[in-house]
This record gives C-alpha cells, sequence and structure tokens, in this order.
C-alpha cells in the first residue's frame, strides 16, 4: 500500500467524490475534500479484511477491486467485482458492525479514502446525502439478490455466461473487444461459485461453440444474443 497524496483535493478525486460532492453546501464539501486521501494497492492487495473494524468510505479511482468471503475450507467466494468510480466499504459501519467481507485489489487499483467519521458527520448535517447512500445500498441489495438465485439454482453454462455479461458490463472491452479485466480461471470460477475445473471445462466449450474466444486471460464475447439466452436458461 502507497499513499501517494494525502489530504489535498485532485481532479481525479473531484470527479470520483462528485455524487457526493454536489450534493454538500461548500463547508461541508470542503471539510470531505481536506478528508480524502488517494491510496495506490498492488495486485491481490487487502484492501480491508473480514471482521475489521470500517473506518473508510472506498471509492475507486483507477484499477479493480474485488469484494470476498472466505467460505468452507479457505475457498473464497467473490461476490462483487468493482470498476471506476464504485463507492465500497460503507455498509458495515452504517450498520455498526465489522466487515462482513473482505476486498483487495484485483489488479493494480488507485482508491480514494475518505473517514467514515466525516461520512457520518456529512450526513447528520444533509438529509440528501444519506439519502444517497440508501439508493446506494438499495442497488446494491437488488444486485445480491440477483446473484443469490444465479449462483445457487443456475446450472454451470448460465453462471458462466451470466459472469461474463456483468463483468464485460462493469468494465467495458479494450481496442480488440476483450474484456477490460485479466481474469484467471480460478477468479471466474469464485466469482461463478464452482470449481476451477468446471470454469476451465464451461470456458472451453463456450470457446468450441465460437461463443467466445480467448487470449491468455482475456475473453472476449462474440454472441451476445446466445449468452444471454444461456445466462437466461440458466
Amino acid at each position: 500500500m502507497y499513499i501517494r497524496q494525502q489530504n489535498s483535493i485532485t481532479p481525479e478525486v473531484v470527479h470520483a467524490l462528485s455524487p457526493l460532492l454536489d450534493l454538500l453546501p461548500m463547508e461541508e464539501r470542503r471539510m470531505l475534500e481536506r478528508s480524502a486521501e488517494i491510496v495506490e494497492y498492488k495486485r491481490h492487495e487487502p484492501i480491508y479484511n473480514e471482521g475489521e473494524s470500517p473506518n473508510h468510505l472506498y471509492v475507486v479511482l483507477d484499477g479493480a477491486v474485488k469484494v470476498y468471503r472466505e467460505g468452507v475450507c479457505g475457498r473464497c467466494q467473490i461476490m462483487r467485482m468493482l470498476g471506476t468510480g464504485s463507492f465500497f466499504g460503507y455498509r458495515a459501519s452504517l450498520a455498526h458492525e465489522p466487515y462482513v467481507t473482505g476486498a483487495a485489489a484485483f489488479g493494480s487499483a488507485t482508491i480514494c479514502c475518505v473517514p467514515m467519521n466525516v461520512i457520518h458527520s456529512v450526513m447528520a448535517k444533509c438529509p440528501s446525502v444519506m439519502k444517497f447512500f440508501v439508493e446506494e445500498l438499495a442497488k446494491d441489495l437488488g444486485v445480491s439478490d440477483k446473484r443469490m438465485v444465479s449462483l445457487t439454482q443456475k446450472h454451470v453454462r448460465g453462471r458462466i455466461a451470466e459472469s461474463l455479461l456483468t463483468i464485460r458490463e462493469a468494465f467495458g472491452v479494450d481496442s480488440e473487444g476483450f474484456i477490460d479485466l485479466d481474469l484467471t480461471r480460478q477468479e471466474l470460477a469464485d466469482y461463478s461459485n464452482m470449481t476451477t475445473s468446471n470454469a476451465i471445462r464451461t470456458i472451453s466449450a463456450l470457446v468450441s461453440e465460437n461463443v467466445i474466444s480467448v487470449k491468455d486471460k482475456r475473453i472476449k464475447l462474440l454472441e451476445d444474443e446466445l449468452l444471454l439466452r444461456i445466462s437466461l436458461m440458466g
């Protein structure tokens, strides 16, 4: 972890925090800006761990973050993958409980961190900020409800198809049309709630059917309608 810039506002911080800053009177805006710091994380470096006290609101400035839980026998279940502009890490503080998940940089990631005591102070003065976080939590809950059904009831093909569509929507594609996120088979398996061997077999089958193409860790979706149909059929 490297703290690149502390207690100093930059254009990238203003842009990342704009959904909040735009809601604030000038005094509260300046307080939030002064408290923000930019932290750079290496690949797989923890941002916070399950069981720790929640002290910060985090916003992804660049890169990707995975939110996960350790399951039976230490197996990791990736709950969410977060790209640029995503807010995370605040739910536990609002619930006055320790983190029930961990978060780590997926690749290298640059994160804006704001102390939660500042966020609580701002929320107490600005109901619009509380409304913002309620809406963010409601959206996250809807996504979690949908994923719960997918991860427990869909066949492995349906889970892989849904995961690939979701990841592409979150991270976009590069100049060659590949999902703009290097993804190992194990990471895809952890996100899709299956073994790595099942993920490898399913990816190979989709490649042979010309539904997707693969180049090293990169994946390109070739048949969106077919993938969506596979995802919906489960």
